[in-house]
């Protein structure tokens, strides 16, 4: 936690300002963890500005250098902390910067002072910035970490700020607003809220005022948004309904239209929902084409195993189609085939070592039934035109749209409690692993339950490694080949030969380095005569040593934890002298060592 006893919030804020006025890339620099892994040289920081951030511990010094250890973010040039914990604290909770916030915040700027509702406050940007325009804040939040935020955040700019815990707008019952400005929390599970909140929002919105609701809504070509149909049309009979797209620069890729589109696929993309009780009619403005991203789905079959058409999947790929940073794919299990795709690409996880031409790093949609991660984290909430909401896009409708978000937890926690009992999951070897899917779709319970069973240890290193190559990797698109090495002793796939080892056993760091790269559950990834390196991922973040493509033989062999003297005799074949091998052995071994 912030020491709130010295300096005091309005010092540090005071501090941050002077810093930020310095330029916006070096605050970026001091105060975004990860933003320069080098830090800050502690001399280019004005000296009063440090001492403050050093003794409220939003940075550290180490050697003369600085490093973030809190977050702050610019947002209309003010600072504002993010969080109250350092980033590496596991689990830490954090705030961010929304393209929803930016709407509302715009939206904001048209805005007399009155009463205002930020409701869902998380940092308090919105309802900081709504103060100090002269609006009567009420800030409410289901958690109190985010309270805290929005106090010390309000306190730091110098505003009062209502503050209230509580379920959406259950702190503030039987109350009104002039202004009600909310972007509901709406990642899996709890996609329904934006719901029950546009449901809920008209009786709080005081005579002459509005609600301006940032979220996203299901949409596809041609078609009214479920939510629109079954919620928004039904709202306009006695409420002026405006439905606009959010155009938005950062973050654009969360929400993504499917190519080519398909009724049971779902695009999405961000709108700004504004409710004005006192007229009637609605009005839905479709996103511009350029400012929808678009990806292309294909069977998985068309990627992987005997029927994989990479090459021509490949020629079809353009950035209309998918995406302006990458051009990676979502691959679906539609079929039959696509499942025995699955099961050749599990196959070859667990063999340790694969090849494949044409490459193409892609996502796959169906992930989280084969285990990414649990069915009861998993699920959304996807609203049809007739109001009713299913958990996944090949599950069944489970709820309607009047129903609230706790209630369709609650209906899939007994689905799920159901199918365990029917499966027998209690006694299953494969439950820390198994999605537990309550909609498996293209195979019925038996068989994939059997697949779960018999794949179990691949399965979660399939999806690291997905998540690697389309994070990490998406330049491998236009690769002519891909290898991929996932166990130490695995067959060789970058290394022409396994020398002869002497008698002799491997040394300290080529016995650590096998050691630590199965420990860390590492990749070693090769564009032969491109790139390679080894790859690890850990609780979402990436951690990237890269090796000179021309030692990628030898790389694998001291992966393998072949002896020096191996390694010496393989590398004088290529004409490579010890020193080299001795230099990419201390370099793998150092940077494993470091993770730790």
């Amino acid at each position: 936690m912030v020491d709130r006893a010295v300096p005091s919030p309005r010092e540090i804020c005071r501090a941050l300002t002077e810093l930020a006025a310095t330029g916006r890339d070096l605050f970026e620099r001091t105060c975004t963890p990860g933003r320069a892994e080098d830090g800050v040289p502690a001399a280019s920081l004005p000296g009063d500005v440090l001492a403050t951030l050093l003794a409220a511990r939003i940075v550290e010094e180490e050697d003369g250098v600085v490093y973030p250890r809190l977050w702050v973010a610019l947002r209309r040039d003010r600072p504002y902390l993010m969080s109250f914990q350092s980033t590496d604290v596991e689990d830490a909770s954090e705030q961010d910067v929304w393209p929803e916030s930016d709407a509302l915040l715009l939206r904001l700027d048209a805005a007399p002072p009155g009463t205002l509702l930020d409701m869902g406050c998380g940092s308090g940007v919105i309802a900081v910035e709504a103060a100090l325009r002269g609006h009567r804040v009420t800030a409410t939040d289901l958690y109190q970490e985010a309270l805290e935020l929005t106090r010390w955040n309000a306190e730091m700019h110098g505003v009062d700020v209502e503050l209230l815990a509580g379920h959406l707008f259950e702190p503030v019952a039987g109350r009104t607003f002039d202004l009600i400005l909310t972007a509901p929390h709406y990642a899996p599970p709890n996609d329904l809220l934006r719901v029950e909140a546009l449901r809920a929002g008209p009786a709080a919105i005081a005579p002459g005022g509005a609600m301006v609701v940032a979220t996203y809504l299901e949409w596809g070509p041609g078609e009214q948004p479920g939510i629109v149909a079954s919620v928004l049309a039904p709202l306009a009979e006695g409420c002026a309904v405006d439905v606009r797209p959010i155009r938005a620069a950062s973050k654009r890729r969360w929400h993504t239209q499917p190519v080519p589109h398909a009724p049971h696929l779902v695009g999405r993309h961000r709108f700004l929902v504004e409710i004005r009780p006192g007229a009637s009619g609605l009005r839905f403005e479709r996103p511009a084409d350029d400012d929808v991203e678009r990806e292309t789905v294909v069977p998985l079959a068309r990627l992987v195993g005997a029927n994989a058409r990479r090459a021509e999947v490949r020629a079809g790929l353009d950035e209309a189609n998918s995406g302006t940073w990458d051009r990676n794919v979502l691959a679906e299990i539609a079929g039959e085939n696509d499942v025995r795709a699955l099961e050749r690409l599990l196959q070859a996880m667990a063999k340790g070592s694969f090849v494949l031409d044409a490459p193409i790093p892609f996502r796959l949609l169906d992930a989280c039934r084969f285990g990414e991660k649990p069915c009861l984290s998993a699920h959304g909430a996807i609203v049809d035109a007739a109001g009713g909401v299913r958990p996944c896009v090949r599950g069944a409708a489970v709820g309607r749209t009047t129903d609230r978000d706790a209630d369709m937890q609650a209906r899939m926690r007994e689905l799920a409690d159901e199918l365990a009992a029917r499966r027998g999951c209690a006694e299953c070897p494969a439950r820390k692993v198994c999605s537990r899917c309550a909609f498996p779709f293209v195979v019925d319970e038996a068989r994939y339950c059997d697949l779960v069973r018999a794949h179990a240890p691949a399965l979660p290193r399939l999806h690291k490694l997905l998540h690697i190559l389309t994070q990490r990797w998406p330049d491998a698109v236009r690769a002519g080949e891909l290898r991929v090495k996932v166990f130490p002793g695995a067959p060789l796939m970058a290394a022409r030969f396994r020398p002869e080892a002497p008698e002799a056993q491997p040394d300290e760091q080529l016995r650590a380095v096998p050691e630590q790269f199965r420990a860390w559950g590492g990749f070693f990834v090769v564009v032969p005569g491109e790139r390679a390196a080894i790859e690890i991922e850990q609780r979402a973040w990436y951690y990237t040593l890269s090796i000179r493509p021309d030692l990628a033989d030898v790389a694998e062999l001291a992966i393998d934890g072949m002896p020096r003297a191996a390694l010496y005799a393989y590398a004088a074949h290529r004409r490579i002298g010890p020193t080299r091998v001795d230099l990419l052995v201390a370099q793998m071994y150092v940077w494993l060592q470091s993770l730790a």
